[in-house]
């Protein structure tokens, strides 16, 4: 805080004053990345399905076939990546405390 360890809020609708300790801020998870991440797992995996689908019928070797399966595994690691990454900017934030 700039201007000191508390902050004045005003409430737009009843015009009521309330005064918040710098420690009582807490961030969340960011609903944007949950949407985003989520549309990239569901988009990659029916992406990912066809060209698996495409490729055993085309491939008739067993490695060729693994290796267009492990594709699939992408979008969950992008996923995964995304909402770990936010996990952990919301633990770091919610971890840090002003000295009184």
């Amino acid at each position: 805080m700039e201007n000191g360890k508390t902050k004045v809020i005003e409430c737009v609708n009843c015009n009521q004053k309330n005064i918040l300790n710098a420690n009582k801020f807490y961030a969340k998870s960011s609903k944007l990345i949950s949407i985003i991440s989520g549309s990239i797992f569901l988009i990659g995996t029916v992406i990912g399905l066809y060209f698996v689908i495409q490729m055993i019928t085309e491939m008739k070797t067993v490695m060729g076939i693994f290796i267009v399966a492990t594709g699939l595994l992408f979008p969950v690691w992008i996923y995964i990546i995304l909402n770990k990454e936010d996990q952990n900017r919301v633990n770091t934030f919610n971890r840090t405390y002003v000295k009184e």
